[in-house]
C-alpha cells in the first residue's frame, strides 16, 4: 500500500510525484481560508477530492470514509454542492479524526510498525452493519473499484 524512499539531507527530488503533493493532512494542514480556497480549484465527488494527494496529502480510502462520517457528508456529493457550514464541518472533522486515529494507533500498537489497526474505524469496510449513530444499515459501494461506506441516514 505504500513506498519508502530514501532522501539525502532535504533533497526529495528524487522521490516521484513528491513536488505535486499538497500540504501534509497534519504537519502542514493549512487554515480554513486557504482550505476553502483550495477545495475550490478541485471539482467532482467529496471523496475523490479528499483522496487525491495533490489536495492534501496522505489521506487515503478509509480515512476519507472516516472523515466523511464525522462531518456529516455523502461521499458521493459533489464539492461545488456543500455549504459553507459544510465546508466547515469537513475542515474540523480531517483534523480531529486523523489526530484521533494517531492517539489510538500509538496507544494499540506502540513501536511496532508492521501492525495495521483499524478496529477502531466507525464505518470503512463495515458495509451492512448498524450504524454508530442511528443504527440504519451502513451501505457499501465500490466506485472506481475503491469500497466506499456511508450511512444514508446521517450522511447527506
Amino acid at each position: 500500500m505504500g513506498r519508502i524512499h530514501l532522501a539525502q539531507g532535504q533533497d526529495f527530488s528524487k522521490i516521484p510525484q513528491f513536488s505535486e503533493l499538497g500540504p501534509d493532512a497534519l504537519n502542514e494542514f493549512p487554515g480554513l481560508e486557504e482550505f476553502e480556497s483550495r477545495l475550490r480549484h478541485f471539482r467532482g465527488m467529496i471523496k475523490n477530492i479528499l483522496t487525491n494527494q495533490r489536495f492534501l496529502a496522505y489521506i487515503g480510502n478509509a480515512y476519507a470514509d472516516e472523515i466523511l462520517f464525522a462531518a456529516h457528508i455523502s461521499p458521493l456529493r459533489k464539492s461545488s454542492s456543500l455549504s459553507p457550514g459544510e465546508v466547515k464541518s469537513l475542515y474540523w472533522a480531517i483534523g480531529s479524526v486523523l489526530t484521533e486515529a494517531i492517539e489510538i494507533i500509538k496507544e494499540r500498537v506502540g513501536e511496532k510498525i508492521e501492525v495495521e489497526e483499524r478496529g477502531f474505524f466507525r464505518v470503512h469496510r463495515k458495509g451492512g452493519n448498524p450504524c454508530p449513530v442511528c443504527e440504519t444499515n451502513l451501505t457499501e459501494v465500490s466506485p472506481h473499484r475503491r469500497i466506499t461506506t456511508f450511512c444514508r441516514n446521517c450522511q447527506r
